[in-house]
């Protein structure tokens, strides 16, 4: 690189057509290696988080996966995909990201799964790098930490709402007595029984208690 820099210094100085076209074909290759290819380390910590509390079936659930650069090295393309159980449908959002990221910098990834009954758990994200140029890339192996399933429980697990019982006016049918302003039944006279007792407009008619 030196010995480059050299050549291109001298054609500067004499103007010399020759010597800046040997200093420029080696810079460019230099150059086009140094964005062709992926930093000598990356290293990625990434997270997964849920919206708390179990949910029912067919409610919404948000998934948030965050991913940040803690090595020293820039990453000039980042792409991601969340591991969503197939059984889950996405609604919204997108488990997909492609970005760069810089060293100490943090993106996310949020969309939303609709619930169903059981307990359904994520696969590890598919990460690769790529360089700036394209030329060279890396599928890596990540274990996020956070939540690993999204867990539906049943309706009937679930705090029943408390419903006030209604409040009605009028008749009910009984097959048991009690005080009251109407007769429940009716019996024939039987000697003893209290005068009140007796049903004297029955009497009228028919001349019998």
């Amino acid at each position: 690189m030196v010995a480059v820099l050299g050549l291109l210094a001298l054609g500067l100085v004499y103007a010399e057509p020759l010597l800046l076209a040997a200093a420029v074909v080696p810079t460019a290759y230099v150059a086009y290696g140094a964005v062709s290819s992926l930093p000598s380390e990356v290293s990625l910590a990434v997270e997964r988080s849920l919206e708390a509390g179990p949910v029912a079936p067919g409610e919404t659930v948000g998934v948030t996966l965050r991913i940040t650069n803690v090595g020293d090295a820039v990453v000039p393309d980042l792409r991601v995909v969340d591991g969503v159980p197939r059984e889950l449908v996405v609604v919204d959002g997108s488990p997909r990201a492609a970005v760069a990221l810089r060293p100490g910098s943090s993106t996310e990834v949020t969309y939303e799964v609709v619930a169903r009954r059981g307990e359904f758990g994520f696969t590890d994200p598919a990460v690769t790098v790529r360089s700036l140029a394209g030329g060279d890339r890396a599928n890596l192996t990540v274990d996020p930490d956070g939540a690993d399933a999204v867990e539906c429980t049943r309706p009937a697990a679930l705090p029943a709402p408390v419903r006030a019982a209604p409040r009605r006016v009028g008749q009910t049918t009984s097959d048991r007595g009690g005080e009251g302003l109407e007769f429940h039944s009716t019996r024939e006279y039987r000697p003893g029984d209290a005068r009140a007792r007796v049903n004297w407009r029955q009497y009228a008619k028919s001349g019998k208690r």
